[in-house]
């Protein structure tokens, strides 16, 4: 971050996870490490999409990983994984 910062003095970060998830507290400690260690940044500022709102291209490319995943008998291996993601639709 520091080498694509110049100039940045204040952040704005989104997020498609609910503010309540447990995981949370992770991105808040992390932020305020960036914070801590950066000269040039002053604020972060986190927002979070209203859910059922944030529709992304990417979203279907997920659904169809996943309806190809659950049509697999056997996946032992992140191999495995790969060739699902490059074979489905």
């Amino acid at each position: 971050m520091n080498n694509k910062s110049e100039g940045v003095e204040n952040l704005i970060l989104w997020s498609d996870s609910c503010g309540g998830q447990n995981r949370i507290i992770k991105m808040g400690l992390l932020q305020k490490c960036i914070l801590e260690k950066s000269s040039r940044l002053k604020s972060i500022r986190t927002g979070f999409l209203v859910s059922g709102d944030s529709f992304l291209p990417n979203d279907s490319d997920f659904g169809n990983v996943e309806c190809a995943i659950k049509k697999e008998n056997k996946i032992f291996f992140p191999q495995d994984y790969i060739n699902i993601m490059k074979t489905s639709r």
